[in-house]
């Protein structure tokens, strides 16, 4: 079951209801069998790969928290400082290693399950990526201090498989969403309102864009060495439009549903479009990710303190770890490895002076460089789209050799018969797309714009909305809608 299919509204709202009638005490427990109930929905070896996880990881905490706690003292007994140093130092060493043994074995089972390697080819990986990281940063977390292990393990299978994100994130940490587990939630209704918005635009981009390009484009890298250059081109764009839509739309669902339930999830996509460079990229796409790899990853391999040079392997190590995340294939770690040169190479420009002038060659300036840096992303997304590295290498040179830009047009073979108004009409949902982002842009919040409208239009634009998105479900009924991209990762 996933949230564009017919099944998830109805379920969704009767745990909303449900939920918000139990006592606090007692909401973990219907979350949890709420998350249950959602992942048996991929079938029951999704659930049985998830439990493994969840135990594994639990339980590395708990023995990694343990083995640092300091061993009660016998009567009588005292301890010189050096003896008590040499006593704290065994406990940190007990620690660690209790922690990268239990590290390992999850990473090992990841890949056991990402793989389908021996029994693992019998169970599900749905959500594997998103929830395994999840649990990983837990056990860091535990480990760096920063959070308790939690002991009651319904409490944290709650967390791991919290239902909203298990399949497309945004990644959670446990001194996020745990702790409000553990704390309860209450329902607020300006939360709730932010929600329903939330779950509206999200509904609006996966179905009415990310959907639609999906049928669009799909043609288009069947046979790949038959397109033009300019038709395949065309394709690798819309793909990155897709992409955005897709998994942003996901986000916003997700993140709209835990905000019904009381909880407060932060941000996962901000305009990444609007990005001025790559580094500036990544602060705004999939942040939850990002930043998990920066703290997880990147600064535990010493970030940029250790030397320009030591600074620049440790961004290479980053993004492949990113690339392997995303994917089996050796198109993955390609990507990673570009997306690691792209961070490089950006550090080594950034050392020089940016250009000053007046505020319009500013502006003009930073078109150029979001232009510049859409394209170097465009042409990463190509290694997600192409079937395999031999046809990344095929698209790029049918695009290069190959462009028949007047034939592709007179022939109509970029919209393989999709229809030139029913194009026009995506075309016009693409850029009320990006106007809406411009609009949150520029004032933090596209519910901060419609709030400073008058309630009458703002009705208006709600209802409009709806109706638009219901028309576009029905009008998509039938066919073979994208269901979610990053469901393969």
């Amino acid at each position: 079951m996933n949230f564009t299919s017919i099944r998830f509204l109805p379920f969704f709202f009767l745990i909303f209801i449900l939920y918000h009638q139990i006592p606090s005490g007692y909401r973990y427990l219907f979350l949890l069998l709420s998350n249950i109930l959602f992942i048996l929905s991929w079938g029951p070896g999704c659930a049985l790969t998830m439990l493994i996880i969840i135990a594994i990881t639990w339980a590395g905490a708990m023995l990694t928290e343990r083995a640092g706690e300091a061993r009660t003292e016998q009567a009588g007994e005292s301890r010189t400082e050096r003896e008590e140093k040499a006593r704290t130092e065994r406990a940190e060493t007990r620690r660690k290693a209790v922690f990268l043994t239990f590290l390992l074995i999850t990473v090992a089972a990841f890949f056991v399950f990402r793989l389908k390697i021996g029994f693992a080819g019998v169970l599900g990986s749905v959500g594997l990526s998103f929830y395994s990281l999840q649990a990983i940063g837990y056990m860091a977390d535990v480990y760096m201090k920063k959070t308790k292990a939690e002991g009651n393990i319904l409490k944290y299978a709650a967390y791991v498989s919290f239902f909203p994100t298990v399949i497309s994130g945004p990644i959670q940490r446990s001194t996020g969403l745990l702790k409000e587990i553990r704390e309860g939630t209450a329902f607020s209704y300006e939360l709730a309102r932010t929600g329903v918005l939330m779950m509206l635009s999200g509904y609006l981009q996966k179905i009415l864009i990310a959907d639609r390009i999906h049928l669009l484009i799909e043609p288009l890298f069947s046979d790949i060495a038959l397109k033009s250059g300019a038709a395949l081109l065309f394709g690798c764009l819309m793909y990155g439009i897709e992409l955005y839509a897709d998994f942003a739309g996901y986000s916003l669902i997700a993140i709209g549903a835990a905000n019904l339930l009381g909880f407060r999830l932060d941000d996962n996509f901000r305009r990444p479009y609007f990005a001025a460079d790559i580094r500036d990229f990544w602060r705004r796409w999939h942040i939850s990710l990002s930043s998990f790899l920066r703290d997880y990853v990147y600064i535990p391999l010493g970030g940029n303190r250790k030397g320009t040079f030591r600074k620049y392997v440790n961004l290479m190590i980053t993004f492949l770890v990113s690339g392997i995340w995303h994917g089996n294939g050796f198109k993955y770690i390609a990507w990673g490895i570009l997306h690691g040169l792209y961070q490089v190479a950006g550090s080594i420009v950034s050392r020089g002076r940016n250009p000053v002038g007046n505020s319009g060659s500013f502006l003009f300036y930073r078109l150029i460089k979001c232009f510049f840096t859409f394209l170097l992303v465009e042409f990463g997304w190509i290694f997600f789209r192409a079937g395999s590295l031999r046809d990344v290498f095929l698209i790029c040179r049918r695009i290069l050799f190959n462009f028949g830009l007047g034939a592709t047009i007179a022939d109509g073979s970029w919209i393989n018969g999709y229809g030139m108004p029913r194009f026009l009409l995506l075309a016009v949902e693409i850029v009320i797309f990006f106007i809406a982002d411009h609009l949150t842009e520029k004032h933090g919040s596209l519910q901060a714009v419609l709030d400073k409208r008058p309630p009458v239009i703002r009705r208006a634009l709600y209802i409009l909305a709806a109706t638009a998105l219901i028309t576009g479900a029905l009008y998509n009924y039938g066919t073979d809608p994208s269901t979610f991209i990053y469901a393969q990762f």
